[in-house]
């Protein structure tokens, strides 16, 4: 029995024994003050103790973690009885989602991915809100298919950046679906964004996925049919009228976007300190290998000055860009006034 059953039954028996005899004398406001004061106690309790679905959820998963480290630690523990009782454990958390994720995680590092996706497709089920749930189960996916992922899978993933472009997590694992179906621009692509927009990728990591990239590209069918590649000369100043908002160590981005939207084309990375700015950009600064700025696109350059390292786009940063230019192969040198503040 928890704690609050425990609880809420002494203060129900005191109660009780109070109402039906000593208090059978009192005033009739003193015995309705008690009522509500005890009602009060009462609601109290449940709300703190037993409504709460987190704190019940906390308690579930402290008795599992407890459970699994004296599992772990005890003497002559094979594999099957560590099976055999997380299964036991599976059991008796099966309404708690966040118990189940917690347990999935074990399943994983057993190699049980089958077991981890049933248990995180239940938990799904009970707090369908949490998306944290849902991209444990893209992850226990691609593990099990090793980095493949199904169309149905495939489409949570996406579905889930739709609506949050910063879970890179599934941005690297739909690249990873890209490569082995040999897709490997939008691999590269996806890959190329990781290294710009996450800033919580170590050293380590950044240099995976630069070696994953080279051996895309290496892999990329090569296409005699581009048309001539261009180049762009750009001017960028910043308006005076916004000098002292921005600091010389703040970030400096160019991009170049095609009229008819998507990714960028090409993309640099500077300091606001380098301004005013005369730069070239070409093939060079292709925001993904192969993806050149040919002639006859209508493209625009944006540049944006911002506090932190991230290349998405906040409210409040400093812009500036240009009208809607056709690359030629001799482009007149395009102006950028850093000018306004991002709606």
């Amino acid at each position: 029995m928890s704690i609050f059953w425990i609880l809420l039954l002494a203060i129900s028996a005191s109660a009780s024994l109070i109402l039906y005899n000593p208090l059978k004398a009192a005033p009739r406001w003193f015995r309705f003050c008690f009522v509500f004061s005890f009602i009060g106690a009462a609601l109290g309790l449940y709300l703190i103790l037993g409504a709460s679905i987190a704190l019940q959820e906390k308690h579930k998963i402290e008795g599992l973690l407890d459970e699994i480290t004296a599992m772990m630690t005890a003497p002559n523990m094979t594999q099957a009885k560590i099976v055999a009782k997380l299964d036991e454990i599976a059991a008796v958390v099966e309404k708690a989602p966040f118990a189940l994720a917690k347990l999935s995680t074990l399943y994983q590092e057993l190699g049980l991915y089958d077991k981890a996706i049933t248990l995180l497709s239940q938990a799904i089920y009970l707090a369908p809100g949490d998306p944290g749930f849902q991209i444990q189960w893209v992850y226990n996916h691609s593990l099990k298919d090793q980095g493949k992922l199904t169309k149905e899978v495939r489409k949570v993933a996406e579905e889930l950046i739709a609506n949050d472009d910063t879970l890179f997590m599934l941005v690297n694992l739909l690249a990873i679906d890209d490569y082995f179906h040999a897709r490997y621009p939008q691999a590269i692509q996806a890959w190329q964004r990781m290294l710009i927009q996450d800033q919580s990728l170590t050293t380590a990591q950044k240099t995976m996925i630069e070696k994953a990239m080279a051996k895309a590209t290496q892999l990329t069918p090569a296409k005699n049919d581009l048309p001539s590649q261009g180049q762009l000369q750009i001017s960028i100043k910043l308006d005076p009228k916004f000098q002292t908002l921005a600091a010389p160590q703040d970030v400096l981005f160019i991009f170049v976007k095609s009229s008819q939207g998507g990714a960028p084309l090409a993309v640099v990375k500077k300091k606001a300190s380098d301004l005013p700015l005369e730069i070239k950009l070409d093939e060079k600064h292709a925001m993904m290998p192969g993806q050149h700025l040919k002639v006859g696109m209508e493209v625009m350059v944006v540049a944006k000055i911002t506090k932190s390292e991230n290349a998405l786009d906040k409210k409040g940063e400093l812009r500036g860009t240009s009208e809607l230019i056709v690359i030629k192969s001799e482009n007149k040198p395009i102006n950028v006034t850093i000018n306004r503040y991002a709606g």
